[in-house]
């Protein structure tokens, strides 16, 4: 009695459980829109990115904590595009402001830009840089512990195009800037600090393979320096003879070391046609390699971009997986551990659709219930418009939906195989019903109970997503147990009846209110 006491109380708290756990998907609209940030504000989420057709602006959503979109902003100036930099490119200053690295444009000279925002996102300054370059675009900034800021991109100020490092003060004064590169193309795109307090660059480099044409040359580029930008080591990875893109983030890990990700071209079949897997590279303090593997191999393509590490020095990766036989991309989260092994992936997509439908994720934070909100874009051919804005919100594992409990189960004298089909979930009790000690499982197990008496039982399963105590679900099914073949018969026929039988036009199936049932008709041939 006192078990079946602990699963009434615990169906009495799903309701409250589910008022609490705030999950959703939603699309948002715009003129072509994309969103590169989120960030975490007092009434809900603010993501950033951009939109615009003739011209193009810089776009901030405000969300409420459903998700809902409650206010936009935009920055735009006349005659001119406004590029709002790469995923992450927004950043929380030590001064409680914001920092977002992009770009501006008339067709003729294009200059780095800096906006500086407040709490509310309306703008503190915003300044230019290089503007007399016909490139010099900027993609991503830091603040470290001391006052200035760090922003990485790239250049053409010397004709060659090279990675830009700069160093700017909190009022937006360039202090300093270097270049990086060879006789090539090389582009910066993420920066973090070295445990020396120095300065890693992530990008892409072509310099490496100066005799292969551009089309099939290009590996990931790792840059060192001091703190000054004094180069102290470079490096690169990839495909010898592919061009596998740039490190799409890089950061720096609580057990001191660094992850980058990106994807590897591992396969060419033209020459605009390639095929890619998402890697991650684990560099120790001396950048040596500690494990290089990749990831989200069942499909044509993979990538893998933003790293999220957690509290416990786990890390979330964000990625994207392309069936090509579909025109079909999902989204994904991957959690691995400090060794690179799975601990669990989560796919997602913006609406049903399977075919001429790309969903990406880009910028992901953790949220106050220990959940996450992920922003990102679609690029939806069955949709008007067919490119929008995307924000998801999960629960601590990476459900965007809330646990649902089912199991099937097979009956073989006293003894029972429960098949559990239960959804977003990770842990399981089960109570069979006939006074035996509850049994706890994974999600993924199959169960297997003997029973010592004969008699109907009810047969219990509670599922948990680990999150909380009470974002839980609860089903039950009803099991005979006969003493023999006949009395198994005789319970059958007391609750399922069929008549007539055999039938020719139709047919009336009574059973038991509360008994769940799966009905399976055959004609005579048994097909």
């Amino acid at each position: 009695m006192l078990k079946s006491k602990i699963l009434i109380i615990s169906i009495l708290f799903v309701q409250v459980a589910f008022a609490q756990t705030i999950r959703f998907n939603k699309l948002y609209i715009d003129t072509i829109p994309t969103m590169r940030n989120v960030v975490i504000s007092d009434s809900g989420y603010i993501m950033l990115g951009g939109g615009g057709y003739a011209k193009l602006y810089i776009l901030t959503c405000m969300l409420d904590s459903l998700g809902n979109l409650t206010q936009k902003k935009y920055i735009a100036k006349d005659n001119y595009n406004l590029y709002h930099g790469d995923a992450n490119s927004l950043i929380k200053t030590n001064d409680n402001n914001y920092l977002l690295a992009g770009s501006q444009t008339n067709g003729i000279e294009h200059s780095g830009l800096l906006v500086k925002f407040n709490p509310h996102f309306d703008t503190i300054w915003s300044k230019r840089y290089f503007i007399d370059t016909t490139t010099s675009i900027f993609y991503n900034c830091v603040q470290f512990s001391d006052t200035n800021y760090f922003v990485i991109g790239v250049t053409n100020m010397d004709s060659d195009i090279n990675v830009l490092l700069t160093n700017i003060d909190t009022s937006g004064n360039l202090l300093w800037y270097k270049q990086y590169g060879g006789a090539k193309t090389d582009y910066g795109f993420k920066i973090t600090r070295t445990f020396d307090n120095g300065i890693l660059i992530g990008g892409w480099s072509r310099s490496f393979y100066p005799s292969l044409s551009d089309l099939y040359n290009g590996d990931w580029y790792l840059i060192k320096t001091d703190n000054l930008g004094i180069q102290q080591w470079q490096y690169h990875y990839g495909n010898p003879s592919l061009d596998d893109g740039g490190i799409s983030d890089i950061i720096k890990t609580k057990d001191s070391c660094y992850l980058a990700t990106g994807r590897y071209n591992y396969l060419n079949t033209s020459p605009t046609t390639n095929y890619y897997r998402g890697r991650i590279i684990k560099f120790n303090t001396s950048m040596q390699v500690v494990w290089d593997k990749q990831y989200l191999l069942e499909a044509s393509s993979s990538n893998t971009n933003t790293v999220y590490e957690l509290p416990d020095g786990n890390v979330l990766v964000l990625g994207s997986i392309y069936y090509e036989s579909s025109y079909f991309t999902k989204a994904v989260i991957t959690k691995i551990n400090s060794d690179g092994e799975i601990i669990w992936q989560r796919y997602f997509q913006s609406t049903p659709d399977m075919t001429n439908s790309h969903n990406y994720f880009a910028d992901i934070e953790c949220t106050s219930d220990n959940g996450f909100i992920i922003s990102g874009v679609i690029y939806n051919y069955n949709l008007t418009p067919s490119q929008q804005m995307w924000a998801v919100k999960t629960d601590c594992k990476g459900y965007e939906h809330a646990p649902v409990a089912t199991f099937n189960y097979m009956q073989n004298q006293k003894t029972i195989t429960c098949f559990n089909t239960s959804q977003n979930v990770d842990s399981c009790f089960w109570d069979f019903g006939d006074s035996s000690p509850l049994q706890f499982t994974t999600s993924a197990d199959t169960v297997l109970h003997t029973y010592s008496d004969t008699g109907t039982f009810i047969v219990q399963m509670v599922v948990y997503n680990g999150c909380t105590e009470l974002d839980n679900d609860t089903v039950s099914q009803t099991v005979y147990i006969a003493g023999n073949n006949a009395e198994y018969q005789e319970w059958l026929n007391r609750t399922i009846q069929v008549y007539p039988n055999p039938a020719k036009e139709s047919v009336t199936i009574s059973l038991l209110e509360f008994e769940p049932a799966e009905i399976i008709i055959y004609n005579m041939q048994g097909v």
